[in-house]
């Protein structure tokens, strides 16, 4: 953080604390490995967190996704890594999961996470090779946080 978003920022003020985790993102390999094959360096990232494309934080994740698609990565670089998953996140065509209920859809996740067996509970747990199973688990759970925080907060 120090060696590559302080440089990048106007003045000392900017330094924005918050951003730590992004950084911590950062030292996974497949996202330096994800950065380094579209062409992009760690300075280029931390330009991203200064402009809050990286935004929300857990979008970091979906990183190698975005920059691997020429339509996200363009999107992504103007937009955010938000609206550039809109575009890898295809609605499905299947309407009865397009129209399920939050409730339902919890249901099911609840469902299926119960059911997991260790043999993909041992892939899930490996390390080095991208997961994308693994990785929307971490973003669900990030959300869901963020949502249980929002509903017992007084504010």
């Amino acid at each position: 953080m120090e060696g590559y978003y302080r440089p990048v920022l106007e003045s000392d003020q900017e330094f924005d604390p918050t951003r730590f985790s992004a950084f911590v993102e950062l030292q996974a390999p497949r996202i330096q490995s994800a950065l380094l094959t579209s062409g992009y360096s760690k300075t280029d990232f931390s330009k991203w967190v200064r402009e809050r494309l990286l935004y929300p934080l857990p979008t970091i994740r979906q990183l190698p996704r975005i920059l691997e698609n020429a339509k996200s990565r363009q999107i992504f670089l103007q937009d955010g890594a938000t609206e550039a998953l809109k575009v890898l996140d295809i609605p499905t065509p299947d309407a009865a999961l397009r129209d399920a209920t939050l409730e339902q859809l919890l249901r099911e996740v609840i469902r299926q996470i119960n059911a997991v067996t260790w043999p993909q509970l041992q892939k899930l747990r490996e390390r080095g090779e991208p997961n994308e199973v693994r990785d929307l688990l971490c973003d669900a759970r990030d959300q869901l946080d963020s949502l249980c925080s929002d509903i017992s907060s007084d504010d």
